[in-house]
């Protein structure tokens, strides 16, 4: 059965190999699965020179997947790209018809060895990084619907994040100074601790977190949840994760006192990456934070700026992206719901997209972090 906790498990995996880069396949697995395909790619290249940095498959042999990592796969792929809009999930992304698709190289020494042709895919630019994903099927099958496009559509963001993390803590392996600058700047509260349990760095997002006193305490030698039982899993999750390095993500939600959304924790080994942290050695065990009821704040300046909105128009995609519908919207800004229609219509016009799905896939690349 697919649902959105299913979905959100999916998500989760892509964020969890950032720190276990033998969770990759595992995740890519899990997509294939979800969206009921036969295979899945994901690379991701350098927007300086074009050279691959990262490549993964599921589900797919070997000698298949060698095919896609060719020079001349690149190549062919490359206008079918070109026409993806970038951080948008989409189905066909080849954008011609079967037909056509049909007689090009891509397909014949590409795609049909590996028993596909029908796809939902998405290309995102990162800094300095284009990366691809596409999940396959054989005609036979039939073609992907607008729900799984939706659904790599929410998995993107994890799996973008994935990869940058990723990257950084590869740097920061090579360089273990720069690791507790790396973590400042992740949007999640990250928390990392000795084999012990006791933390011995806390990035800017955990310590504000941890300051609220809502849920989350540290000790003078390890992490407390609100009640000793919550308390007691806390710790037994990270003891576990310190032991074995082959232990698996686990999820713990802390309830808050003050009956906010809980904290959801993934706590993860991550001591045989072998960084350090300047003053506390190698950690242990990463504990990243998530608050569910964290509001989602869209850079107004930068919409301005890139679609040259005007401010109502940014009001009317803030709320937006926010989830709230055009009833919601009318009221807070106490405006008429055709006004707000006609502000959307303008959005539209001025960003390219032409519904509301699109609109918001673009709108959350402009959060501000």
């Amino acid at each position: 059965m697919r649902g959105a906790t299913r979905l959100l498990g999916v998500a989760d995996q892509f964020f969890e190999a950032a720190m276990m880069p033998g969770a990759w396949v595992p995740a890519l697995e899990a997509l294939v699965n979800y969206l009921r395909a036969e295979h899945a790619v994901f690379f991701a290249r350098s927007t300086a020179n074009g050279e691959q940095i990262f490549a993964r498959s599921a589900c797919m042999g070997a000698a298949e997947f060698e095919r896609y990592l060719l020079p001349e796969a690149a190549h062919w792929m490359a206008p079918f790209m070109a026409r993806m809009p970038s951080g948008i999930a989409v189905t066909s992304p080849h954008g011609m018809p079967d037909r056509d698709f049909e007689l090009t190289e891509l397909y014949n020494e590409v795609i049909r060895p590996a028993n596909g042709f029908y796809s939902v895919g998405a290309r995102d630019d990162l800094a300095g990084t284009s990366i691809f994903i596409a999940a396959c099927r054989p005609r036979r099958k039939g073609d992907f619907a607008a729900n799984d496009a939706a659904a790599l559509q929410t998995i993107l963001p994890a799996l973008s994040t994935g990869l940058q993390l990723r990257q950084r803590l590869q740097l920061a392996e090579e360089r273990s100074e720069a690791l507790a600058t790396v973590l400042d700047r992740l949007d999640d509260g990250v928390i990392l601790t000795d084999k012990t349990g006791c933390p011995t760095s806390v990035n800017a997002r955990a310590a504000r977190i941890v300051a609220e006193a809502d849920g989350l305490d540290i000790g003078a030698a390890s992490l407390a949840a609100a009640t000793p039982i919550a308390t007691q899993r806390l710790r037994e999750a990270i003891a576990a994760a310190a032991a074995d390095a082959a232990t698996a993500a686990q999820q713990v939600r802390l309830e808050r006192p003050s009956r906010r959304g809980p904290l959801l924790l993934t706590v993860l080994p991550v001591w045989r990456l072998g960084a350090l942290v300047p003053g506390a050695g190698a950690p242990h065990v990463a504990i990243f934070i998530r608050e569910t009821d964290a509001p989602t704040v869209i850079d107004s300046g930068a919409l301005r700026a890139v679609f040259n909105l005007t401010p109502r128009e940014c009001d009317v995609a803030k709320r937006l992206a926010g989830g709230l519908d055009l009833d919601r919207i009318a009221a807070e800004l106490r405006i008429g719901r055709g006004t707000v229609r006609s502000h959307l219509v303008k959005i539209y016009e001025k960003t390219g997209v032409h519904n509301q799905a699109a609109l918001v896939a673009l709108l959350v690349r402009f959060i501000a972090r």
